[in-house]
């Protein structure tokens, strides 16, 4: 269960570091601007949080985990920030990849 905290607050920060990302890659000449190193830093900045999670979970736990928490994420940072409403397939995914997770811990 910690693997799942622990992968969820990495997400959290994959996720924000994703929006940064976007932010940044949205304005002209942004390639190369301090601000688009900050963006990258901030997305590998849950890489430890993945390493621990290799430690106490196999290979394709990691993958489902990593899989459900980033569609979750990403589709919420979507959806309420940028007003980008899932369509009905991609919201039928949310459920199905949380039965992946329940059958993981079974």
């Amino acid at each position: 269960m910690i693997s799942w905290l622990v992968g969820g607050l990495s997400i959290i920060l994959i996720v924000w570091g994703d929006d940064f990302i976007k932010q940044v890659a949205q304005r002209e000449g942004s390639y190369f601007s301090v601000e688009i190193m900050y963006a990258f830093l901030l997305y590998g900045a849950g890489a430890p949080a993945w390493l621990y999670i290799l430690k106490h979970r196999s290979l394709p736990e990691m993958a489902i985990m990593y899989a459900v928490l980033t569609v979750i994420g990403v589709t919420a940072l979507g959806w309420v920030r940028y007003g980008e409403v899932p369509s009905g397939w991609q919201l039928a995914a949310i459920p199905t990849v949380i039965a992946a997770a329940v059958m993981l811990e079974l």
